[in-house]
């Protein structure tokens, strides 16, 4: 698959949830501004699938899971800290 081409819904992996790895919120709040750019580059950059699971305008409490990383395995703390509610 070329770096242009992008996944459909059919395309992601059925076992995404039970084999990511859940990035937790560590505040609560409303989820104001979502840098999709920035998630997008933080995908390419380590070869992940990301699965946002709010929207801005949503609640967040905090502990909650706000995305999940795909394979868990590549996740490390340069995927995990930018990924979290600031």
């Amino acid at each position: 698959m070329d770096a242009t081409a992008s996944l459909g819904r059919d395309d992601v992996p059925t076992e995404l949830e039970q084999a990511a790895l859940p990035i937790a919120s560590t505040r609560e709040g409303y989820l104001q501004v979502v840098d999709y750019h920035g998630l997008i580059q933080l995908a390419a950059d380590h070869d992940l699938i990301l699965r946002l699971r709010y929207r801005p305008g949503d609640y967040i409490v905090e502990g909650s899971i706000l995305l999940w990383v795909w394979p868990a395995e590549r996740a490390d703390d340069d995927v995990a800290e930018p990924a979290r509610l600031n």
